[in-house]
């Protein structure tokens, strides 16, 4: 995981956060930051990538605002090369006024959940295809003034199953 001022209020509240929902125990191994089944084998090759992020202390109008966000992900699918499929879908919650965003891609889908009461965003993206790392602790700096930011990387391996077995 990576962090922007992990010496932020933004840092301490995310720790703690993680800690008081599993009730004062962590399930996440060290190292990876991700709960990984320790049987997972070990693969060279991930055909896909899914980024878990979350961005706190962000600025509250900018996350109520559509056409940040929309700038937000042309940025992310425009440097990726990914491809949308239709139109980006927005919705706008009633005060204090959060945003759902939906770009359906033929690598699969990128989501944003703006919280400006609570001044965070969660963006998910998961392509099926191999793509390089963006760097989403710069980037929601420069769009949102993330003061923190998450990021988990989760490798998608996908290994055919036996039919008929």
């Amino acid at each position: 995981m990576a962090g922007v001022g992990s010496g932020s209020v933004w840092n301490r509240r995310a720790a703690n956060l993680g800690r008081s929902l599993l009730g004062g125990q962590s399930r996440l191994k060290a190292g990876c930051g991700q709960d990984c089944p320790p049987s997972k084998p070990k693969l060279t090759h991930y055909p896909g990538v899914e980024w878990i992020v979350e961005g706190y202390g962000c600025s509250a109008d900018s996350l109520r605002d559509v056409r940040v966000l929309q700038s937000l992900f042309l940025a992310i699918i425009h440097d990726l090369g990914l491809h949308t499929v239709g139109d980006v879908l927005w919705h706008r919650f009633p005060d204090p006024g959060g945003i759902t965003g939906l770009a359906l891609l033929s690598e699969s889908h990128l989501t944003c959940h703006t919280f400006p009461e609570h001044r965070s965003i969660c963006l998910n993206l998961f392509s099926c295809r191999p793509r390089p790392r963006w760097d989403f602790e710069t980037r929601l700096r420069e769009y949102l003034g993330a003061e923190y930011v998450c990021v988990r990387d989760v490798a998608r391996d996908y290994i055919a199953a036996k039919v008929g077995a």
